[in-house]
């Protein structure tokens, strides 16, 4: 006869008939993480480690947004010892005494443009660094965000950016007609579909200055202007939403018939825009959502 048993204890088998049957795994236990403090040692422990001790250097992102304490060698070290491609890069340098100067930043966006970087995303409150044009060069661009520098002019022969998709200048200066310059930019940049200008300081530019902004694949654009300036915007076919605040911003609703959510925001408007709505030659009829808010005053 076939031998039979049955197995005791919870979570063993049963043997019948030369077969085993298990019985159904137990679930795991759910342990909580452990404090914040723990983990920092674990980091630290792994750096002791060879297999971990380079690894980051592999790594196709950077982000030094959220570290207080780095300093111009830190960066050095995180850039210049790097064997692999940096894909991503996010600095945010604040002001301190002596730690920063703007050769180490130049060599660091020479560094960036040679090795193909995507996404860029600089910040340097207080500095206001002036960039160096090799930033022009950066042809494999696909995100780029600026903010409180200064802008250098386009060099001749520049051949825009044909992959980026996202563009934000914050509080960054455009020398030398500064309105045609990124408009310009823009122009060059085919493929973006999310732009924010806010509070961009177009140097040379006034209320009565020429320039067209052109983006038929734009889906998003964010304007924040502190003063009135001139240009205007080309109806822009795939909008989906536009944010504008400031003064002597209702003329670029001229190229936004497409849009389906807008936020409106004028605290000056200068007499020729008083009757802007009335002269558009359209009607906003996608729009699903509206906020206005206009001083007349």
């Amino acid at each position: 006869a076939p031998p039979e048993a049955a197995a005791s204890g919870g979570g063993g088998g049963r043997i019948a008939a030369g077969r085993t049957i298990l019985a159904p795994p137990r679930r795991p236990r759910q342990h909580p993480l452990p404090p914040p403090h723990h983990i920092y040692e674990v980091v630290r422990t792994s750096a002791l480690s060879r297999a971990w001790r380079r690894r980051w250097a592999a790594l196709p992102s950077v982000d030094l947004a959220r570290s207080p304490g780095i300093s111009e060698p830190d960066v050095d070290a995180i850039l210049l010892r790097r064997p692999a491609a940096l894909r991503t890069f996010r600095l945010v340098a604040r002001a301190r005494k002596g730690t920063w100067s703007v050769d180490a930043l130049h060599h660091w966006l020479l560094y960036l443009s040679r090795s193909g970087v995507q996404a860029l995303d600089l910040s340097f409150p207080e500095l206001r660094f002036r960039l160096h044009p090799c930033l022009f060069s950066c042809g494999e661009f696909t995100s780029l965000a600026l903010n409180s520098c200064r802008l250098p002019p386009a060099p001749s022969g520049f051949a825009g950016f044909p992959n980026i998709k996202t563009l934000r200048l914050e509080d960054v200066d455009v020398p030398r007609h500064g309105g045609k310059e990124v408009a310009a930019l823009i122009a060059a940049s085919p493929l973006l579909e999310d732009l924010g200008l806010l509070a961009v300081k177009l140097i040379g530019d006034g209320p009565d200055e020429e320039w067209v902004i052109r983006a038929p694949n734009l889906r998003n654009l964010t304007m924040v202007c502190e003063t009135a300036f001139g240009g205007r915007v080309e109806d822009l076919p795939r909008l989906d939403e536009g944010r504008l605040f400031g003064p002597n911003c209702a003329k670029f609703l001229a190229g936004m018939s497409q849009v389906t959510k807008l936020d409106f925001f004028c605290n000056c408007m200068l007499s020729t825009e008083v009757d802007v709505l009335e002269r558009l030659p359209f009607l906003f009829k996608n729009l699903k959502n509206l906020s206005l808010a206009v001083n007349f005053f």
